[in-house]
């Protein structure tokens, strides 16, 4: 498509998801504590309940630890769009496909499951996902694009053009 793959080394990335799950399960928790406190507690599922209350026993140092990751992520993921010259980092959604529609979540499957989308809540930077691919079960794959602070437009046009070269968005995956 005219854009030049460059490969890009963020040594921090390999523990964005430990750094993000715990800002992730302290800001949700603490969000939510007022309506979990009152008669609102049934409008969570049991699932939701656990996750939320596990969130609020996340110690202050390990929550402080993680801003502290955070902002050094951010310095690392910057300079890296810096000094390559970079458009959007480019990677995959999830670590593995889509599950299958109707499969049972699993809360241990969460962690690893937001591993690579993880970066971008915690940098603050744009991101979109576009689907590039389906596995021998037809189920989809995703390709991740984070783009440059406050270059949405920018973002959204790289992958207008990766889904103008490809038929990817227009194929329906397999139903159970």
């Amino acid at each position: 498509l005219g854009f030049e793959l460059v490969d890009v080394d963020i040594p921090l990335l390999e523990h964005a998801g430990a750094a993000g799950y715990c800002v992730l399960m302290v800001e949700q928790a603490a969000f939510h504590q007022r309506w979990l406190r009152t008669e609102r507690i049934t409008d969570y599922t049991r699932e939701t309940r656990w996750l939320l209350a596990a969130g609020s026993l996340i110690p202050a140092t390990h929550y402080q630890a993680a801003n502290r990751y955070r902002a050094a992520l951010t310095e690392q993921v910057r300079d890296a769009f810096a000094r390559h010259e970079l458009l959007a980092l480019v990677g995959p959604t999830t670590p593995a496909v889509a599950q299958p529609v109707g499969a049972v979540a699993n809360p241990t499957y969460v962690p690893d499951a937001v591993r690579y989308t993880v970066p971008g809540n915690l940098t603050g930077l744009p991101c979109l996902t576009v689907p590039c691919g389906f596995d021998a079960d037809h189920l989809p794959v995703g390709l991740q694009l984070t783009g440059r602070a406050f270059r949405e437009p920018e973002l959204l046009r790289i992958a207008q053009s990766y889904e103008d070269a490809t038929s990817w968005h227009r194929e329906t995956p397999r139903y159970p």
